[in-house]
């Protein structure tokens, strides 16, 4: 069964109907995305056909939620989504930094 998750404001297809890791579509690849900021971090299985798809879908993402992710940059200065392929390896990794430099 899919249904739509929320990332902040952002939505992602993901399945509910699957196992521990979180897939199990044999059809479809099987990736996280790992949003983090600070000590927050959030999981995220999604099943997507192929490599293309699930950056565009990442960089959808983050269109998504950058003006909630901006506020927070104070705070916690570095933002990333990363997007793991079942194996666990680093497939993609979108960031976004804020620094201060003294005058």
């Amino acid at each position: 069964m899919k249904k739509e998750a929320t990332l902040g404001e952002a939505s992602v297809r993901h399945r509910t109907d699957t196992g521990a890791q979180g897939c199990d579509d044999s059809r479809m690849t099987c990736y996280a995305f790992r949003i983090r900021q600070g000590s927050y971090s959030s999981d995220l299985a999604v099943d997507l056909p192929d490599d293309e798809a699930v950056w565009q879908e990442a960089a959808r993402v983050c269109a998504d939620l950058i003006s909630d992710t901006v506020a927070g940059l104070r705070d916690n200065p570095e933002w990333r989504l990363e997007v793991l392929d079942a194996s666990g390896s680093l497939r993609h990794l979108f960031r976004l930094t804020s620094e201060t430099f003294d005058p």
